[in-house]
């Protein structure tokens, strides 16, 4: 299932969801047998935001023409719409004592609904507020449930991510809830979705619409068993806690900020990566500042004192990029699958705002060991009739053909589709893995 920027779209084994600015829509087979309700606990299903539910079975090639629309229904207007998409856990308790599966997703204003996934009802909505001067405090962020499936976890406009009861949207505090995450919610953002892998939680930061004022952009990891919190910021590294402007400079307030739809992406071995957008890159030299970069760190984001930078890539055009608002990490990191013929087995795929996909090898970033290095991707290919801000989806073919297919944005008008993009991962003779555009289909 591939996620859009326009229209998010998340598939169950009984339904479709999907949300455009102010409407939400279900969709389900006219007949079907044996449904099974698999949740979907973050976007694009969470830990390394693959986007594909392995259990699913039901839509096929054949099956999918007889989806249908079971109920729609106006959440939202147009001053405050839906624009994250929705996770879902089944059969919950509800306070009356009935039970129901539930849909979760932000307003841009931040409202957190709980929808019921059979009829479209609001089971309950809240709203924490902050003053805005700016009128611009908002949020694309997405929730996350927890793994026992009772609770579900919220970024809200106030600069904190909070912790409610599915059943009754009932805040529960204590145990590092709610989580602290800015002095400046006004300014210092989350727009992307929050993670959760194995027990921690994550949320990161940006900065607002203009990019006007001092952020950060930062990585909050939160330990769901002990409360504890750790932060690693993408400028000023070397501080471990969250900043205030008076603790770190910032070139032209470009903060570096982490504001992908994936954001944190699970490695699967103990580590995690982000990629930040525009901002000051120095670690070449010895510094602490990693704009435009893509960073390998540690799960859990420890603070005892060792280093948590496993490796970087940085592209040799950072400065370019920072100057031009050419933002590495406009997309998240799209884990491969492993290719056993390549050099490089283990790759990551980058899209990124200079109208480049860059093939990266995971066990060696850079090609030139860690940290603070330039260049060194394994293949680089340009693309030229948009921005990628969605998530990539990597796919193996029964053959063993690996796939990667994108979704770009009109950058001329953000939000609008403009191609969607089919690349398959080629590996020759020598082991040397590149991407090959196979095919593009028709601007929409």
């Amino acid at each position: 299932v591939l996620l859009s920027f326009v229209v998010e779209v998340e598939f169950n084994k009984m339904f479709s969801i999907l949300i455009s600015t102010t409407l939400i829509y279900s969709v389900q087979f006219l007949s079907y047998t044996n449904s099974q309700k698999i949740p979907w606990t973050a976007f694009n299903g969470g830990g390394s935001r693959s986007g594909i539910n392995s259990k699913e079975s039901l839509i096929t090639r054949n099956s999918v023409a007889h989806l249908a629309l079971k109920w729609s229904r106006q959440l939202s207007t147009r001053k405050d719409p839906i624009d994250s998409s929705p996770v879902f856990w089944p059969n919950v308790t509800l306070s009356s004592g009935e039970t129901a599966d539930l849909l979760f997703f932000n307003s841009l204003l931040g409202t957190l609904f709980a929808i019921n996934a059979e009829t479209g009802a609001t089971v309950w909505q809240n709203t924490v507020t902050v003053v805005c001067p700016t009128n611009d405090c908002i949020t694309k962020s997405s929730p996350a449930l927890d793994p026992s499936g009772k609770f579900v976890y919220c970024w809200r406009v106030d600069g904190t991510v909070r912790k409610y009861a599915v059943g009754s949207g009932e805040e529960v505090t204590g145990n590092g809830f709610p989580v602290f995450m800015t002095y400046i919610p006004v300014y210092e953002q989350g727009s992307a979705p929050l993670n959760i892998i194995g027990n921690t939680l994550y949320m990161t930061t940006s900065g607002d619409n203009h990019d006007d004022s001092w952020y950060v952009g930062k990585v909050v990891a939160v330990d769901l068993t002990t409360g504890v919190t750790n932060v690693w910021n993408a400028l000023c590294s070397n501080l471990r806690y969250v900043l205030q402007e008076k603790d770190c400079t910032v070139e032209d307030r470009n903060g570096a900020g982490i504001w992908s739809r994936g954001s944190v992406v699970d490695g699967g071995d103990n580590t995690i990566y982000v990629a930040t957008g525009n901002g000051l890159f120095d670690a070449n030299s010895g510094g602490y500042y990693y704009g435009d970069s893509l960073v390998r760190l540690v799960a859990g984001l420890p603070n005892n004192g060792s280093d948590i930078i496993v490796d970087t890539f940085t592209p040799t055009t950072f400065l370019d990029m920072k100057n031009k608002d050419y933002d590495l990490g406009s997309s998240s990191p799209c884990i491969l699958p492993s290719i056993p013929a390549s050099k490089t087995p283990n790759m990551i795929v980058q899209a990124s705002k200079d109208f480049n996909l860059r093939l990266i090898n995971r066990d060696n970033l850079s090609g030139q060991g860690c940290c603070g290095n330039t260049g060194g991707e394994v293949h680089k290919i340009a693309y030229s009739d948009g921005f990628v801000f969605d998530h990539p989806l990597a796919w193996q073919d029964p053959l063993g053909a690996v796939w990667v297919y994108v979704v770009t944005t009109d950058a001329q008008a953000p939000g609008s589709a403009a191609g969607f993009h089919a690349y398959q991962v080629l590996t020759d003779a020598d082991g040397v893995s590149t991407l090959s555009l196979k095919y593009t289909l028709p601007i929409f």
